[in-house]
């Protein structure tokens, strides 16, 4: 992406299934849930 801000819906999407669904997508890669544990211990 060009622009940081291009990625915000992205973001946006990673956030929900990260925090509010509490999963991600089925195959996502080992490395996306490995970003969003580690992101959940920062919000603790």
């Amino acid at each position: 992406m060009r622009r940081e801000r291009d990625c915000a819906g992205q973001a946006a999407e990673l956030h929900r299934m990260c925090h509010e669904a509490q999963r991600l997508d089925e195959g996502a890669p080992p490395s996306l849930q490995e970003a969003c544990d580690e992101y959940g211990k920062l919000q603790r």
